[in-house]
């Protein structure tokens, strides 16, 4: 019933920034050759660091630097693909995104050596909608959530959260699976490069909250007034290139509702 102080001191992460490569083509074209795109046919187009793949079916997004990616299939308009699908027991699942991630070459070993999570939803082709559902059986869609390791304990979200944005999307079939949606946005830490700080109470957390110094990740509903029910100390994986993996302060209430409050100390924290 009141704000708890997780510890007094924390890790911080440096992220060294990626810097683009000569010999970028052979990759991007490996991967898109991966996603089905006909490379004869289909060239990429560049805009700043990105490397882009489309045709009337399917669009992949290559950050040329890291070869970070977003891969979206055209589902809408070939909705024939959500006929006769089966879901595949969860060890099934797993290793057909990890194997689908480790043939790109994009499967970096934190996540490996994280939390997955498998999410089931009901796709409703006259909609357009993807509704969660509790049971497998009611599902024709599968979400595989790819998470870092926990941090000293503490775990690692993303600003998806209680998703991930490193995910695999797909629809399974007898003897076989197919990608919808695809993302890796994944930037590695430094290890010889780590501050301790020291860390914000668990009141003044809450205090920085009800003043508006928090960041909403969630709010279905709206509303104005939230009943929090939950307080945890956690690691933000941002989504987006930031210098450094920081702590924070989950905040998780009625009806999903999900903040965030930076957990360092904040003279120690530097606005970019």
């Amino acid at each position: 019933g009141q704000p708890k102080t997780a510890t007094l001191a924390a890790k911080v992460f440096f992220l060294p920034k990626p810097v683009s490569r000569l010999n970028y083509r052979s990759t991007i074209y490996f991967m898109a050759k991966k996603f089905g795109f006909d490379t004869e046919t289909t060239k990429h187009q560049l805009k700043d660091d990105l490397a882009i793949f489309s045709d009337e079916e399917k669009k992949l997004e290559v950050d040329i630097r890291n070869y970070n990616f977003f891969y979206d299939y055209n589902f809408v308009n070939n909705p024939e693909i959500f006929n006769e699908t089966v879901i595949p027991p969860e060890r099934e699942i797993k290793n057909k995104a990890i194997y689908f991630l480790k043939d790109l070459n994009r499967y970096p070993d934190e996540l490996s050596r994280g939390k997955i999570k498998i999410i089931y939803f009901y796709y409703q082709k006259d909609l357009n909608t993807f509704s969660l559902v509790d049971r497998a059986n009611d599902a024709n869609v599968v979400e595989v959530d790819f998470f870092r390791e926990d941090i000293d304990n503490y775990p690692v979200i993303s600003p998806k959260f209680p998703n991930s944005h490193n995910f695999v999307l797909m629809t399974f079939y007898e003897g076989g699976y197919k990608v919808l949606r695809a993302q890796i946005k994944f930037w590695e830490k430094s290890e010889a490069e780590i501050g301790v700080y020291p860390i914000k109470t668990g009141d003044l957390a809450w205090k920085d909250l009800l003043n508006g110094k928090g960041i909403v990740l969630l709010n279905p509903t709206n509303k104005d007034e939230i009943v929090i029910k939950e307080m945890t100390f956690s690691y933000l994986d941002n989504d987006f290139y930031q210098p450094y993996l920081q702590p924070v302060y989950l905040f998780i209430g009625e009806n999903n509702f999900s903040a965030i409050v930076p957990a360092v100390v904040s003279e120690y924290v530097i606005n970019e």
